[in-house]
C-alpha cells in the first residue's frame, strides 16, 4: 500500500494563525450528564409531575390519554457504577497522556550530547492476533443533525445539509458518519422518539435519507443511525397501545402488552417511575431518564421484535450501521440482563446485514466492563481515555505522563481482541454531544499532539463535529446543554454564513465568532488545525497497521513520560513512541530490531545509534526490521 510521508512541521503551525478554540473538561458523572441533557429539553412535555398525595386523585375519566407523572424515591435516577476496588485502582493508576510544544523536522538529527537518564522500552512477549473483523475501522464523524447544516434557512441542521458537506467530510479523511436521531421528537436531539420509521420533518423526509446514504455508499462512506432502544417518546403511539392491551389483558402475536415496563401496582415497578392515566386507570411506568421517556421491558417478547423489525427498515433504507444509546439501561435492575439484550441485538442486526457496525454506549469508567461489551457482539465507546476520567490523553497531555494512556489503550485492545476473537475492535474518543468540548487550556501544540494520539489507536475512532475547527462549547452557568452543541461554522464572517444553523443559539449562552476561520475555509489553509486533522486521518487511512494492529504497551513505570506501543500488523512490528514530556528532552533506547524510516514523526527526534533524543512533545511511528 502507498505510504504518505507525513512529517508534521509544528514549529510552523504556532506561528500560523488558525482557529483553536474549545472546551474544558467535564466533570460531571456520566449518567447524570445524560440525564439532565434529556430531562432539562424534555420538559416541556405534556408529563404533569404530582405529590403522593394527589396521585390518589384520579381525574376526570376521558377517551384521551391524560398523562400525570410521580417520581419514586426508591432509587436514585443516575446510573450506578459497577467497579471493583481493583478496578478503580487500576483506573487510578491509568491517566492519559501527551503534550505539544516542539519543532518537526524531517531529517534525521545527528546528536552529540550524553545524557545519563535514558528510557529502555519494555520488550513483552510479541502477540500476533490480526485482526479478523469484518466491519470498518475507518474514522467516524458524530453529527448533532440540529447543529450541523441548514440546507434551507430555517436555522434548523438538516440531511440535505448534511449531504451537500460529504466532500468536505471524505476530503477531511472520515469515512462513516454518526447521526444523532432523526426520527420524529419533540425535542431538538430527539433521543425521545415519536415514530421509529419516520424522519422529523425539520430534518427532511425518509426519501432524504435514502439519497444521503446512496450519495455516501458512492464515496465510500458509511452511515450510522442512533438506535434509542432503552426508551421511547411518551407520545409514541406504541406507548398507549401497549397500556390499552395490557389493561385489557390482550394476548397473541399482535399484542403490545408486555412492550413497556407497566403495572397498576406501583410497587411492581422498579427503579424510577411516573405514573399515566388511561381513561381514567392509573398506570405505573420505569422511566429512569425522564418522566417522558418509558422505558421499553427488554425481557417481553414484544421489544426485540420490535427493535429487529426498526434495524432491518433502516438497513434497507441504506443505514450501513448503529450506534445504541444507554444500553446500561436495556434493564437498569441488572448489568447482567443489559449485557444480555446487547447479545440480542447484536444477533438480530448482523443476520440483516452481516458486516454492520455496532457500537454501544455503556458509559463506565471500568476498562474490564466496558472490554464486557465485546463479548455480547458490539464495540464500545472507550469511556476509560475520554475527558471523563483519569486516564484520558488530555490528562497525560497537561500532566506530562504517558503510562495511563498506553496502559489503557493496550488493555482495550487486548481486552476487545480476547473477548471476540479478534473480530471487535474498541471505539477510541474524547468527547461527544453529551460532554464540554475539550480544546479549552491547550497550546496549538498540546492540541495536536491529542489529535494524533486518540486517532492512531485500533479499531474506529469517533471525532465530534467541529472539532476539527476548534469548535467551543462548555454548559457553564446556563447548564445547557445547548452549549455543548453549538452551530457548525462553514464560513466567515458568521453573519454571512447562510448554512449555520442558528436555532440551537436560542437555547444558549454562546454568540459570535467560536473560530478564527470556518470549515470550508480552514481546510484549504496548510496550516489550520483542520488541516492537522486531514494530515493524520490520511495518515490513518493509508497505514492499516495503526486501525488493525494489536496493541503491545511498552511502559511499565507509572511515571513515565512515555505512551509507547508494539504494533503488530501482517507478522510485522512497528513502533509508535509518544514523548508527552511538555519541558525537557527524553531519551529513548530503540528495541534491536527499530529501525528508522520515512512516515509519521511530530517534532524533532535525533538518533544515535540505538538511541533515540527526542524532543518535547514528539511522537514518532518506526517500523521494524
Amino acid at each position: 500500500m502507498k505510504k504518505r510521508n507525513v512529517i508534521f512541521l509544528l514549529s510552523a503551525l504556532v506561528l500560523a494563525s488558525c482557529g483553536s478554540g474549545g472546551g474544558t473538561t467535564s466533570s460531571e458523572t456520566p449518567s447524570s450528564s445524560q440525564e439532565s441533557s434529556r430531562a432539562s429539553e424534555a420538559s416541556s412535555s405534556s408529563v404533569e409531575q404530582t405529590s403522593a398525595e394527589e396521585s390518589s386523585r384520579a381525574p376526570e375519566e376521558s377517551s384521551a390519554p391524560s398523562p400525570s407523572t410521580e417520581s419514586s424515591s426508591e432509587l436514585p435516577s443516575s446510573l450506578p457504577e459497577e467497579s471493583s476496588s481493583e478496578e478503580e485502582s487500576s483506573e487510578a493508576e491509568v491517566s492519559s497522556a501527551l503534550e505539544s510544544s516542539s519543532e518537526p523536522s524531517s531529517s534525521i538529527v545527528e546528536s552529540s550530547s550524553e545524557e545519563e537518564d535514558v528510557i529502555k522500552l519494555d520488550d513483552p512477549e510479541i502477540v500476533d492476533n490480526d485482526y479478523k473483523g469484518v466491519v470498518t475501522t475507518d474514522a467516524c464523524y458524530e453529527i448533532f443533525v440540529y447543529s450541523f447544516c441548514d440546507s434551507n434557512g430555517d436555522g434548523i441542521g438538516d440531511l440535505k445539509g448534511i449531504q451537500s458537506k460529504l466532500d468536505y467530510l471524505h476530503d477531511l479523511g472520515v469515512r462513516n458518519l454518526w447521526l444523532t436521531p432523526v426520527h420524529p421528537s419533540s425535542t431538538n436531539h430527539k433521543y425521545n422518539v415519536r415514530d421509529y420509521y419516520g424522519i422529523d420533518s425539520s430534518f427532511g423526509t425518509v426519501k432524504d435519507f435514502e439519497n444521503l446514504c446512496a450519495d455516501a455508499k458512492a464515496k465510500g462512506m458509511g452511515i450510522f443511525m442512533d438506535m434509542v432502544f432503552n426508551h421511547s417518546g411518551l407520545d409514541n403511539p406504541l406507548f398507549t397501545q401497549a397500556i390499552s392491551d395490557y389493561l385489557s389483558g390482550k394476548t397473541g402475536n399482535d399484542s403490545l402488552a408486555d412492550l413497556y415496563v407497566l403495572s397498576t401496582n406501583d410497587k411492581e415497578v422498579p427503579n424510577t417511575k411516573s405514573s399515566y392515566y388511561y381513561n381514567g386507570t392509573k398506570i405505573w411506568y420505569e422511566c429512569n431518564f425522564d418522566s417522558s421517556m418509558p422505558e421499553f421491558n427488554t425481557k417481553g417478547k414484544s421489544a426485540p421484535n420490535l427493535h429487529e423489525d426498526i434495524m432491518r427498515y433502516w438497513i434497507g433504507k441504506g443505514a450501513s450501521g448503529f450506534r445504541f444509546d444507554g444500553v446500561a439501561y436495556y434493564d437498569y435492575s441488572s448489568a447482567k440482563n443489559s449485557m444480555a439484550y446487547v447479545k440480542t441485538l447484536s444477533t438480530l442486526a448482523r443476520s440483516i446485514k452481516s458486516d454492520v457496525y455496532l457500537v454501544a454506549e455503556y458509559w463506565k469508567s471500568s476498562q474490564s466492563q466496558i472490554n464486557g461489551v465485546a463479548e455480547n457482539g458490539m464495540t464500545c465507546f472507550n469511556f476509560p481515555t475520554s475527558d471523563t476520567v483519569s486516564n484520558s490523553v488530555l490528562n497525560g497531555v497537561r500532566g506530562g505522563r504517558g503510562y495511563k494512556f498506553a496502559k489503557t489503550l493496550a488493555s482495550a485492545d487486548e481486552g476487545f481482541r480476547a473477548a471476540s476473537d479478534s473480530k471487535i475492535l474498541p471505539a477510541f474518543f474524547i468527547s461527544n454531544h453529551d460532554q464540554d468540548r475539550w480544546a479549552k487550556n491547550l497550546s496549538d501544540l498540546q492540541f495536536r499532539q491529542v489529535v494524533a494520539s486518540y486517532l492512531f489507536t485500533p479499531g474506529t475512532p469517533f471525532l465530534y463535529y467541529g472539532e476539527e475547527i476548534g469548535l467551543l462549547g462548555t454548559r457553564q452557568v446556563a447548564a445547557t446543554d445547548a452549549n455543548r452543541r453549538l452551530p457548525m461554522q462553514w464560513t466567515t464572517p458568521i453573519d454571512q454564513d447562510k448554512q449555520r444553523p442558528t436555532a440551537i443559539l436560542r437555547e444558549s449562552d454562546y454568540s459570535g465568532n467560536q473560530t478564527t476561520l470556518g470549515a470550508l475555509e480552514a481546510i484549504e489553509d496548510p496550516d489550520s488545525i483542520t488541516s492537522w486533522y486531514k494530515e493524520v486521518l490520511h495518515f490513518r487511512l493509508d497505514h492499516p497497521e495503526i486501525s488493525k494492529g494489536t496493541y503491545t504497551c511498552l511502559v511499565s513505570d507509572k511515571y513515565s513520560p512515555l505512551a509507547a506501543f508494539r504494533i503488530r500488523y501482517e507478522g510485522k512490528s512497528y513502533y509508535l513512541i509518544h514523548n508527552f514530556e511538555s519541558e525537557a528532552p527524553v531519551k529513548v533506547a530503540l528495541p534491536e530490531d527499530a529501525v528508522r524510516v520515512e512516515g509519521f514523526q511530530i517534532g524533532e527526534v535525533a538518533q544515535t545509534g540505538r538511541i533515540l533524543d527526542m524532543s518535547p512533545s514528539s511522537s514518532i511511528l518506526l517500523e521494524a526490521a
